[in-house]
């Protein structure tokens, strides 16, 4: 939701090269869903693993394209975004999915859902906002650093959820 305002006030871009950054977010997408499509592992602790890790790198990724000003490594920096976003939803759900009693599958998941999309409402209202007042490199960079905060409390949560499965299992 910030890219087009980016690219055309940040890197100086037309039309034609917003659609390549589109499809560079695409391809970050797409080899992110098919690496996890390819993995073997299953379990929930690599899960989260996979949840901090392309989180971190989709945060990083993001408050770094909010500090350039060249299409080339910007695009590059996309298709991390991509992939970084890709990762987020399916893993979340998995783990949702794994770790909630069957009773309250329906409610947890619904709730979950609707915190979700409002979040992305507010999100891309409050960035946009940001990108108009501020500029879009500013409101990257503060995206970015959202994403870096949910990182670290995911991250957080894994450590503090695995203390408490080693401990009641010794």
């Amino acid at each position: 939701f910030v890219l087009p305002v980016y690219a055309k006030e940040l890197l100086h871009m037309g039309p034609i090269q917003l659609g390549w950054l589109w499809s560079a977010l695409g391809v970050g997408m797409l080899t992110a869903s098919s690496w996890l499509a390819l993995r073997q592992s299953t379990d929930a602790q690599s899960r989260m693993k996979i949840l901090v890790s392309g989180t971190t790198m989709g945060g990083l990724a993001t408050c770094t394209l909010g500090l350039l000003e060249s299409p080339l490594l910007a695009a590059g920096l996309v298709i991390l975004v991509g992939a970084g976003a890709a990762l987020l939803n399916p893993v979340v759900f998995a783990l949702l999915q794994e770790l909630t009693p069957s009773h309250l599958m329906g409610r947890v998941l619904t709730t979950f859902s609707t915190g979700s999309m409002a979040a992305a409402m507010v999100g891309m209202s409050g960035f946009g906002w940001i990108a108009d007042k501020i500029g879009p490199a500013e409101s990257l960079v503060g995206l970015g650093l959202v994403l870096l905060l949910t990182a670290s409390v995911a991250m957080l949560f894994s450590r503090k959820a695995m203390d408490t499965s080693m401990a009641a299992t010794a």
